[in-house]
């Protein structure tokens, strides 16, 4: 029992020595070599645009109170049955006239408060505002 101990022993001193001895050592001066540069520039993907669909009815838009990030794209769409326009009550973007079945997009890039209106049934309360985050 005594030489079997003996020999683990002697085996443990042994790889503990070759783990040393396979290790740099902190006096060495030789130069270790720099690990390869990885490029870091990741190239993404383009971000789709949202698209947010606010309905023409007769004398109303339908979701005239939305909320959307900048960059979204928000498309009216005509589903009522009198002319009708989207017209800003500040900004150069305007429908001209809308009829049935017709549509006007506008892609809002800048944070505000846009307020818009039908110009034909303003009295008639047709007015919405979209607010851009």
């Amino acid at each position: 029992m005594r030489r079997m101990v003996q020999s683990l022993f002697v085996l443990t001193v042994l790889a503990s020595a070759a783990l040393v001895l396979a290790q740099p050592s902190l006096a060495d001066d030789t130069p270790v070599a720099d690990p390869p540069v990885v490029d870091t520039l990741i190239e993404q993907a383009p971000v789709a645009q949202a698209t947010v669909e606010v309905a023409i009815r007769d004398d109303r838009f339908v979701d005239s109170r939305i909320t959307v990030p900048a960059g979204t794209t928000v498309t009216w769409v005509h589903k009522g049955n009198n002319t009708h326009t989207i017209s800003p009550l500040e900004g150069d973007w305007e429908s001209g006239l809308l009829n049935r079945g017709d549509s006007f997009s506008f892609t809002f890039t800048e944070p505000g408060t846009y307020q818009y209106l039908c110009r034909q049934h303003l009295l008639q309360g047709m007015r919405g505002v979209i607010t851009v985050e």
